[in-house]
């Protein structure tokens, strides 16, 4: 990524962070799905593959909130040469369903099942 492309990200990230819309869009333009009325305290941030996030309407998203869509572990295990050669990844999409809330320093892991 250049300088300048790095820059603007930033940039627009930091503007985002100022109102629950501009979040709303901001975490949107990125790929992720979030439904209106959801807000954020913090700064908002869905990991490396926001678009595989999809939140719900009327959340509250809580402070240092993190949402994990990929399992780093695999990386260890691709360069260790453990996969025969072949590169694998483990990601998984996350859904956070309508009314929900996600307390301060939660950690959300994709893949799991709706019980």
């Amino acid at each position: 990524m250049s300088i300048l492309k790095t820059l603007k990200y930033y940039f627009e990230k930091y503007k985002a962070n100022k109102n629950d819309a501009n979040k709303r869009a901001w975490l949107r333009s990125q790929g992720a799905k979030v439904g209106d009325g959801t807000r954020f305290i913090g700064n908002a941030s869905l990991g490396s593959e926001p678009y595989l996030v999809e939140i719900g309407e009327n959340c509250l998203i809580s402070s240092n909130v993190l949402f994990h869509t990929h399992d780093g572990g695999v990386k260890v295990l691709n360069g260790a040469g453990f996969f025969g050669g072949q590169r694998m990844d483990k990601m998984a999409r996350i859904k956070v369903g309508n009314n929900c809330f996600l307390g301060r320093d939660s950690r959300i892991m994709g893949g799991g099942k709706n019980r």
